[in-house]
């Protein structure tokens, strides 16, 4: 191998994975197009779902915590999409990051939601989906496929979410 002319072996070869490193952090979501992990969503009794329990429908898969005050501030959106969609072809989906069940179980004495409610049990989901900030939100098209990601608090039921949580259904993502 030739070291001259200023040259460091296997320079090039890190400044490559050093690039592609730096691209994958910063540019689309390494969730999106994956199909949604097999594994069991964890209700707030102990029993437990199947997430291909949730096949054929369209699924919005939120991340929050009780201690998230974007989260909290966001779940009322949640819940005014998911009682306006068509329960068999859309499912609204919230998994609780909370150590502690009670506090879930407080939380929704105080704000009663309708829709479907879990906690991720030794974070095996944000594991699998690369949850490392919330709310966090992925959008699931019926075949099982993440087809968009939102990080962040959204207003869900305004009418540009619900045309990307219309699209999930058609297997699109209409942007974002």
């Amino acid at each position: 191998m030739k070291v001259g002319r200023g040259r460091v072996p296997g320079l090039g070869r890190v400044l490559a994975v050093a690039l592609a490193a730096f691209l994958a952090g910063c540019g689309g979501d390494p969730a999106a197009g994956r199909v949604l992990p097999e594994g069991r969503l964890w209700r707030l009794d102990g029993t437990a779902v199947e997430a291909s329990a949730y096949r054929g429908r369209a699924v919005v898969l939120n991340f929050w915590a009780t201690w998230c005050v974007p989260c909290r501030e966001e779940l009322p959106s949640l819940e005014r999409l998911a009682r306006s969609l068509d329960p068999a072809r859309f499912a609204v989906v919230a998994v609780s990051v909370d150590d502690d069940v009670n506090l879930v179980r407080e939380f929704l004495r105080e704000t009663p939601l309708a829709f479907d409610l879990y906690l991720d049990r030794d974070r095996w989901w944000q594991g699998r989906l690369g949850v490392r900030a919330i709310p966090d939100t992925f959008l699931v098209a019926p075949d099982g496929r993440i087809v968009a990601r939102e990080t962040g608090p959204r207003q869900w039921d305004a009418p540009e979410m619900r045309r990307r949580v219309e699209a999930a259904y058609h297997g699109a993502d209409a942007g974002g």
